[in-house]
């Protein structure tokens, strides 16, 4: 009987030995689990910082990227202006040196016009006096070549006898009866007048007829 106490003890103890023993290891695996756990969330948490910390870095890049596009869009829209006001100036300046080239010239053919008007006169009294044949004849030569220099330059006389008066041609210094001629025609011509390709230079200075009685209309 004392024997039978005495294995019931030994296997009460044992199952109390093993018991302790499974717990220890159930108590073990657990703590391991919770270290893995922990070392997971601690690993997985280092990877969310990461991953924010690059989303914070995309974000910041995405900004630069968002201003350098402002920056080069404001460039080219002061480019453009910039550009389109040097176009304007540099057409305008052109503009005034072609205006200014222009009078220079025409005062220039001017100035020749005039030297051609007294060779006409000159040639106009040596016809009428008979003068000397061959001075007579040198100054109708430099006179023709003046005409062709000029006409090479698009300065070209224009014919008013007979023609009737326009104000945008001629100038009417007197007016004179003539009853053959009807009124306003241009019967006499103290200058020439002259263009300069299709503008007039130089209006021709004329005298205007009226018929006997005529009144005449104020200009």
């Amino acid at each position: 009987k004392n024997k039978a106490k005495k294995n019931s003890k030994n296997e009460k103890d044992e199952k109390l030995k093993k018991d302790s023993g499974n717990t220890k290891k159930v108590n073990k695996e657990s703590k391991r689990s919770v270290k893995k756990g922990t070392k997971k969330t601690r690993k997985i948490s280092k990877e969310a910082k990461k991953i924010k910390k690059l989303e914070n870095k995309k974000n910041e890049l995405n900004n630069k990227v968002s201003e350098l596009e402002n920056d080069v869009k404001e460039f080219k829209d002061k480019y453009v202006r910039v550009h389109a006001e040097f176009e304007n100036s540099k057409k305008r300046l052109e503009k005034e040196l072609r205006r200014k080239v222009d009078l220079i010239t025409e005062d220039i053919f001017l100035d020749i016009i005039h030297i051609v008007d007294d060779m006409e006169r000159a040639l106009t009294i040596d016809d009428d006096k008979k003068s000397n044949k061959k001075e007579t004849e040198g100054t109708r030569l430099v006179y023709n070549k003046m005409l062709k220099m000029l006409e090479k330059y698009k300065v070209i006389q224009f014919d008013s006898i007979d023609k009737e008066f326009d104000s945008d041609f001629h100038d009417a210094l007197l007016i004179k009866v003539d009853n053959k001629k009807a009124d306003h025609t241009i019967i006499e011509e103290f200058e020439k007048g002259y263009m300069l390709k299709d503008k007039v230079l130089r209006h021709a200075k004329v005298i205007v007829s009226k018929k006997e009685n005529t009144e005449v209309e104020e200009q």
